[in-house]
């Protein structure tokens, strides 16, 4: 241990190079011996801790980021074990990830598929049409860093044409490409799959029961999935595809399928919702007040235009509720952003303490 005349001779040098003193002063703290204890301060007992307790900690423990895990997609860095198969050692830069908040009250990320180049978002002509549904799916796709596209499946189930849900997904997807398609009959594919280059990653992602098995099926050209019909009062799905897969097409065209998602949050989509809606936000540019919520805030041009007929009152709703969706899901990173500089400030405040103690204590004046 450092010796009391040792701390006054390193003290001597305080005058000349302070952040020296206070660097040999950390190595005699950190680098005591644990046997010895200081004779002015008695030694304490540790107190023990319950297996219980220490339980308790490992659950509450964060888990491991689910994006940072490995996805489908993925180019990996393997390494040889043996006779046991290869290992993961790292996953190589994506060029893309296509996440969503975690189904359930967790507020965590979900990886769901890396590294594509085009998103094909299926819904299908019936009951379970959902504009809404389309609309976060576009903003987690603009996120994505992904190019999208709207495939409107099951027209030939349409008696009364489809023509009046084109024109519903025209209203909110802007710019986006959409095509009307049969998937069981083939109708409409050619030109969704001449839209695509070879060699590309395209991913296919909707509700359970769209066709997007069947969908992919007949764009590789043999059964890679499993399909099975809708339930008949509903036309929801039963979930025939449980885990995410990617297949080989015609022209080097990699598909990715994957499993049903009707509960969909995109996650930190604060880019896609500026692609998403971007009519909302030409005229939210013009606004009295910078941070108007399009509520009841006097001057507010998104509300003007709703008056006007220019925008469409529900469509405003669905923006600002995914606005708070995202905002809440920042809450927990900021709490938590908080706790740590409140944690490092109450660490150096305790350590300019500790040296003002050890001053008194050997008579040393602050500099």
């Amino acid at each position: 241990m450092i010796s009391r005349d040792d701390l006054m001779a390193l003290s001597a040098d305080a005058s000349r190079d302070p952040l020296d003193w206070r660097r040999r002063q950390l190595w005699a703290r950190w680098h005591a011996p644990s046997t010895e204890t200081s004779a002015s301060t008695p030694s304490k007992t540790p107190r023990p801790t319950s297996s219980k307790k220490s339980d308790n900690r490992r659950k509450s423990s964060p888990p491991t980021d689910a994006i940072e895990a490995p996805l489908v997609g993925d180019w990996v860095q393997l390494e040889e074990a043996g006779k046991e198969a290869p290992r993961i050692r790292a996953i190589l830069t994506r060029r893309s990830c296509l996440t969503r908040k975690m189904a359930g009250p967790r507020i965590e990320a979900q990886g769901i598929a890396a590294n594509i180049d085009h998103i094909a978002i299926v819904t299908a002509a019936g009951q379970d049409f959902s504009v809404a549904r389309i609309e976060r799916y576009l903003a987690a796709v603009w996120e994505s860093g992904a190019s999208p596209s709207i495939l409107l499946n099951k027209i030939d189930q349409a008696p009364d044409g489809y023509a009046a849900w084109v024109e519903q997904l025209e209203q909110i997807a802007l710019g986006v490409p959409i095509f009307a398609i049969s998937a069981l009959h083939g109708k409409g594919l050619q030109a969704f799959q001449d839209s695509l280059q070879p060699g590309m990653t395209v991913a296919l992602v909707g509700s359970s029961g769209v066709g997007k098995s069947t969908l992919l099926n007949a764009c590789v050209s043999h059964a890679a999935q499993r399909t099975h019909t809708t339930r008949s009062h509903d036309e929801q799905g039963k979930h025939t595809t449980t885990r995410r897969e990617i297949f080989l097409g015609d022209h080097g065209i990699w598909w990715i399928d994957t499993p049903g998602m009707r509960e969909f949050s995109p996650w930190d989509a604060q880019q896609g919702l500026q692609h998403v809606f971007s009519d909302i936000l030409g005229y939210a540019k013009q606004c009295r007040f910078r941070d108007c919520t399009h509520h009841q805030e006097p001057g507010c041009a998104v509300q003007q235009a709703a008056t006007e007929g220019l925008l469409e009152p529900k469509r405003i709703e669905r923006y600002t509720a995914l606005q708070r969706e995202t905002h809440h899901q920042k809450e927990p990173t900021d709490q938590r952003t908080t706790k740590e500089k409140k944690e490092h400030w109450k660490s150096v405040t305790k350590g300019i303490r500790d040296r003002q103690k050890l001053h008194r204590q050997l008579g040393i004046e602050e500099w």
